[in-house]
């Protein structure tokens, strides 16, 4: 009897656990998954564990998917947040497109190296779909992206 209790509460943890995670829908994303924005300057830069970085003497764009995956979200984001490492100063725009690819907003942001946050995109449609563009300086790494999508 004992077992079957401690077995019954182990379950209900796990579920409770697992419904409060759903709530805090943030999508942690690796730098290493952008990619040069521009052709031909994919020798520019260096897929590694801990982001991309730019091997060229002068800033490149990189572009980075950014997958959203609450279906019936149409509130935006409530947060973006990129962390870099390098000397100057980094841009990136997120700019999301509805089912019609309109695009329903588009917000920049920049700052030394660190963590710095972009402004959030405030609406959105069941299909939309965002990416992020950056400017990376010479010697520069994008290491992570920290996206949470608003509740409906």
């Amino acid at each position: 009897m004992n077992k079957q209790w401690l077995s019954a509460a182990g379950v209900a943890t796990m579920l409770l656990a697992g419904s409060a995670m759903a709530v805090d829908d943030r999508q942690n994303i690796n730098g290493g998954s952008c990619d040069n924005y521009y052709a031909g300057q994919e020798g520019d830069f260096n897929h590694q564990s801990n982001g991309i970085r730019n091997t060229a003497s002068v800033a490149r764009y990189v572009y980075c998917p950014i997958t959203m995956d609450e279906v019936a979200n149409t509130g935006g984001t409530t947060y973006v947040w990129v962390r870099w490492t390098g000397t100057g100063t980094m841009s990136c725009s997120i700019v999301g497109w509805d089912v019609n690819d309109t695009s329903l907003g588009f917000q920049s942001a920049s700052a030394a190296e660190g963590w710095f946050s972009i402004p959030n995109i405030t609406s959105e449609d069941t299909w939309t779909t965002y990416g992020m563009y950056c400017s990376l300086p010479a010697g520069g790494r994008l290491e992570k992206i920290a996206v949470r999508e608003a509740s409906s």
